[in-house]
């Protein structure tokens, strides 16, 4: 569950250590601040990615998770039947509340930070994995659980679907590749696609520059890497071609959930056969209509063509490089 809140009592400041600038957002100690906006709005980055990819015609999606017995998991829940994704994978639990994201929007640009708690998914044990309904699909994407548990879940479903020659697609985010840094390498070793931002491409290969670490990534074993970089645009490489994109001109809203849209456009290109200038193009695309409404989940067209008409209408500036 995501609670959503604007604040404008806050300051930034930026911090320079040698070559990177770091970015903070203060507030004053033992004030208490005003809440300009607020909005609840079920979220989850596996669960964002699961709802996106409805939006795209022939296209099922099933969400595999645990959520804690209390208003907010009933609330996800109702939210993902809405959308029309299959539920039979959720298990729930009395002993932690459900995954829970403070959002905050402040008036410095359209980017946020969040509070996460990952809350009862990180309970999940690999002997509640719903088998029967990852047999009924046909490829795996895996985000962020970081507990012991969670992983081993993780490993079992990847192990699962790869011996049914299934693809893995992998978009882990920054908190499963700083607490548990060998383990999500493990599992992005074992995937055919990665999706990820600058700051989680550090956090996995140890390299500041985007080059380097697309071919840090490539060594891993993905056949794709897809990098983000907020309004610097995107990446995309097959550890020899580089294909940089910058993003679409939008009024942006909010930004939150853009990073879950591109995923999911990405995913679905890759279904569809698309080369990666496609891919990419698609992904950028998808991500903008997230970008020019407030919340997670909103903003989407009703039919794919109308994502394809606006690449078309809208050209995308590309570069070509290569990678080595």
């Amino acid at each position: 569950m995501d609670v959503i809140m604007e604040v404008t009592d806050v300051i930034r400041f930026e911090m320079f250590d040698k070559e990177v600038i770091k970015k903070y957002t203060a507030i004053e100690y033992s004030t208490k601040l005003n809440v300009e906006g607020l909005k609840f709005a079920p979220g989850g980055s596996a669960a964002n990615v699961s709802v996106d990819l409805t939006n795209l015609e022939g296209t099922k999606t099933a969400y595999l998770g645990k959520m804690g017995n209390d208003f907010m998991g009933q609330e996800c829940i109702m939210d993902l039947k809405k959308h029309g994704v299959n539920t039979d994978g959720v298990i729930y639990t009395d002993m932690e509340r459900t995954g829970l994201a403070v959002i905050l929007i402040t008036p410095y640009g359209k980017d946020r930070s969040i509070l996460a708690h990952k809350g009862a998914n990180n309970l999940i044990e690999p002997k509640e994995l719903n088998l029967d309904l990852l047999d009924r699909c046909n490829s795996l994407i895996w985000t962020s659980l970081t507990s012991k548990s969670g992983i081993n879940t993780i490993q079992k479903a990847i192990t699962y679907m790869k011996e049914k020659n299934k693809p893995i697609y992998a978009a882990p985010s920054i908190s499963i590749l700083r607490n548990q840094a060998k383990e999500a390498r493990k599992l992005v070793e074992q995937s055919e696609l990665l999706s990820l931002n600058k700051e989680e491409l550090e956090a996995l290969t140890g390299q500041a520059h985007v080059y380097a670490g697309l071919e840090e990534a490539c060594r891993m074993g993905p056949k794709i890497v897809a990098v983000t970089n907020g309004k610097d645009g995107s990446y995309i490489t097959n550890g020899k071609d580089v294909i940089e994109a910058e993003t679409f001109e939008v009024d942006v809203k909010d930004t939150t959930g853009a990073g879950d849209a591109f995923v999911a456009g990405l995913i679905y290109g890759s279904n569809q056969g698309m080369g990666m200038e496609e891919m990419i193009k698609f992904a950028s695309a998808f991500s903008a209509f997230e970008c020019m409404v407030l919340g997670v989940r909103e903003g989407f067209p009703d039919k794919t063509i109308e994502v394809v008409n606006y690449i078309n209408s809208n050209p995308l500036p590309i570069k070509y490089r290569k990678l080595k």
